[in-house]
């Protein structure tokens, strides 16, 4: 997955370094590989959380090790940044 499209480095990337993978989709968001994985041949390393209950898939753990992924917090850009990082209760 890569938010803007461009960049593929992250925690799944280090695991794999030294060995050969073929790229053949970028997607905005995790939600959109459920569909794309059910329709084709295809493997991706998605959070366990996100796959764990879904019938058609077939979820197994890695053959390697793979630390946590990055984590990103999203927001309505309606919502000033000095807002949205203000604690909350």
């Amino acid at each position: 997955m890569s938010h803007d499209g461009t960049q593929f480095r992250g925690a799944t990337d280090k695991a794999l370094e030294g060995r050969q993978r073929r790229v053949v989709a970028s997607v905005p968001s995790f939600v959109f590989l459920i569909d794309i994985l059910r329709d084709s041949d295809l493997c991706v390393l998605p959070p366990h959380r996100l796959v764990r209950d879904l019938e058609g898939l077939a979820v197994v753990e890695p053959p390697l090790a793979v630390p946590g992924f990055t984590k990103l917090s999203g927001m309505s850009e309606r919502i000033p940044i000095q807002q949205a990082a203000e604690p909350t209760g």
